[in-house]
Parts: structure tokens; C-alpha cells; sequence
């Protein structure tokens, strides 16, 4: 059966160069974040023929570009482009900015992905990005530079066994083997058969939101200045009703160690926190005071507030908060996120001679 599906996607891989047009889409009240109104999970990845709910892409095909080394990003939502209003203004589209014709850059982005599979513990539906064809399309084209910017999703609450937090388990836990797996899979699939390409693992930006495991909510934009802290219970109820909130420390402190780990017992993995240093999280003690700065009409906030994410966004909407104002507003960045994701990892790159 995957012998038949991966013979499948070489011919669609094949004939398939053009993807999906341009397009830009604005907030509404209904919707947190900016995306692709064609995949709305999948956001502006390198991918075409959108599912019949628009949710998800069903066939993906690598770029063409004018330089001979190809690079693939292999990512969750973030690199997808969920919060991006176009698909210029997604971090990897912002990496090839940066890069030029050092490189040709494919988002192979998947929405909602997890590293962990169905069978361990993952998501149904076919959402581990063992299941999507991002993929399995990347299973079937050669590389020579792959970026890993996954594992993010699996931090939640429904997927996060215990053993992954736990330092001596850390390693053998479904998450990092699974992981492990992935890579060994990546390796085959280099330039040329019997050479792997380089490989890099990256930590995603800090969360910007207290849902998806932020420890603090801030932005110090021009008439923003407000700060809150993420404590309290943040929690989504995902299909059939279990919760998948994210636990902060699993999120910001154990994932890391977790990647660093994986990456550390593979001398030919480098681990890059490039996306992290981009966006520096603001300490929790100064938003001990859960305070929204002068500029705005509001005067003080419960620093326990477990609706602060929908309570900027009313304020943004009310006029009491900068219409610029992102922050815990928009879960998965955006424009200016995405350049400074990219400026960084373009440099980390060079400094570690992977491109």
C-alpha cells in the first residue's frame, strides 16, 4: 500500500510546478489568526488541491527555482503560514528572501502536524506528518539541505507522555523516537543516493500566545505595552472532547531539552534555536503586575486571566489597544515574526556552514 501511494505522489510530484495563487485575507472577529482562505489549516505551504472543507492540502510538490541546492522546511503551523495574510510573508518565504540564489526553498509546512505518530499516541485524522503529503512528497524528491521546525504540537496536553518530561525516560519516550525515526528516514534522502543531506533541527519561536504554552503574553509595539502572565488553566477541547491545552514548562522548557537531546546523539544533526532567539520571551516578573501601559484606555489587568488572548483581541477590536498590536492577539505571529524568524536562521546557517 505505501509502495502504491509513494509511486503515486512521484507522478503527481512530477507534473505538478505551479501552486496555489496569491491571495490575502484580513481578521474578523470569528477568526484569531490571518491565513489561506483555500487550507485554512494548512496555511500557504508549497502544496495544491485543497481538501472539500478547506482545511487541508492533499498534494504537495517541491519548488523550481534557479539554484541548484534545494532546501525543504518541515514544519507544523508556524512554518506552514497560519497567521501569515499572504504567502510572502511566511518565515520560510522570508528565508528565501534572505538567502537568494544560494538556495531554492520549499515549505513543506504541515498545520496541526505532530512528530508522534497515530499509533503512539498522535492525532487521528491523519494529522501526524507521518500521514500528510508533505511527507510523503518529501519521501520522494532529493535534498540537500533539510530544516526539521516540528515537535511543537506535540507539546500538548493529549500527546505529551510523561516519559518525555522525564530526564532519564527522556530519550526512549515516543515523541524523541519517533523523532529519531524521522531523521533516520531524512538522512536517505540527500542529493544523490548514499549521501545525506544536512540536516538541521530547529526550535520553534516562542509561543506568543498563553494557549500554546506561553509563559508570558506581551508586545511593546507602539500603543500596545501590555503584559500578562499565562497562569491559570489554558485549555482547547479537541475532537471527541479531549483537552489539549499546553503546559508551559513542557512547551518551553522539556521540548527544548528533548530536540537538543535527539540532536546531541546524532553528530550530524545540528540543533538551532534561531526562531527562539528572534523572539526573546519577556520574563515573568515583569508582568507581575499584569498592567496595559498608559497608551491604552485600560488601566489593569488579572495577571491570571485565562482568557487574555480573546480579552487583546477585544481591546485591538474596541480601539483601547493599537490596531498593530499582535502579541497573544495572534497565535502564530505573523509578517514581522516571520522576517526576524528568517534573518536569524539565514545567519545561523551560514555560521554553521549548512548553507
Amino acid at each position: 500500500m505505501r509502495s502504491a501511494l509513494l509511486l503515486a505522489t512521484v507522478a503527481l510530484a512530477a507534473g505538478s510546478s505551479v501552486l496555489q495563487p496569491e491571495k490575502s485575507v484580513t481578521l474578523t472577529s470569528e477568526q484569531e489568526d490571518s491565513t489561506n482562505p483555500e487550507a485554512q489549516q494548512d496555511g500557504w505551504c508549497d502544496c495544491n488541491t485543497p481538501d472539500s472543507k478547506k482545511n487541508y492540502y492533499s498534494q504537495c510538490a517541491p519548488v523550481t527555482g534557479t539554484s541548484s541546492t534545494r532546501l525543504v522546511v518541515l514544519g507544523s503551523s508556524f512554518t506552514a503560514g497560519v497567521g501569515a495574510a499572504a504567502k510572502a510573508d511566511t518565515w520560510p518565504s522570508a528565508l528565501q528572501t534572505e538567502l537568494g540564489s544560494r538556495a531554492t526553498v520549499t515549505n513543506f509546512g504541515a498545520g496541526a502536524a505532530t512528530v508522534l505518530k497515530t499509533e503512539n499516541g498522535g492525532p487521528g485524522g491523519n494529522l501526524s506528518f507521518w500521514d500528510r503529503p508533505q511527507w510523503r512528497t518529501f519521501l520522494v524528491n532529493r535534498w540537500d539541505v533539510v530544516l526539521i521546525m516540528i515537535g511543537h504540537n506535540d507539546a500538548k496536553k493529549a500527546f505529551w507522555p510523561d516519559s518525555c518530561s522525564d530526564d532519564s525516560t527522556m530519550l526512549t519516550c515516543p515523541v524523541a523516537t519517533d523523532m529519531q525515526a524521522m531523521l533516520k528516514l531524512v538522512k536517505t534522502r540527500g542529493p544523490s543516493e548514499g549521501t545525506a543531506p544536512k540536516i538541521a533541527l530547529l526550535l520553534e519561536a516562542n509561543p506568543t500566545c498563553c494557549k500554546e504554552g506561553a509563559r508570558t503574553c506581551s508586545d511593546s509595539g507602539s500603543g500596545c505595552g501590555y503584559c500578562v502572565t499565562c497562569s491559570g488553566s489554558y485549555q482547547e477541547k479537541y475532537t471527541g472532547g479531549i483537552t489539549k491545552g499546553v503546559d508551559s514548562n513542557v512547551r518551553m522548557v522539556k521540548l527544548p531539552a528533548l530536540m537538543k537531546a535527539v540532536a546531541a546523539a546524532d553528530s550530524s544533526i545540528t540543533y538551532l534555536t534561531s526562531a527562539a532567539d528572534a523572539n526573546p520571551e519577556k520574563e515573568v516578573a515583569s508582568c507581575e503586575r499584569g498592567t496595559l501601559g498608559a497608551t491604552t484606555s485600560a488601566s489593569e489587568w488579572d495577571p491570571d486571566n485565562p482568557k487574555a488572548c480573546a480579552e487583546v483581541s477585544a481591546a485591538v477590536e474596541a480601539g483601547t489597544l493599537a490596531s498593530t498590536c499582535m502579541g497573544c492577539r495572534s497565535c502564530h505571529g505573523g509578517h514581522s515574526l516571520a522576517g526576524k524568524v528568517a534573518k536569524q536562521v539565514a545567519s545561523d546557517l551560514a555560521t554553521n556552514n549548512i548553507v
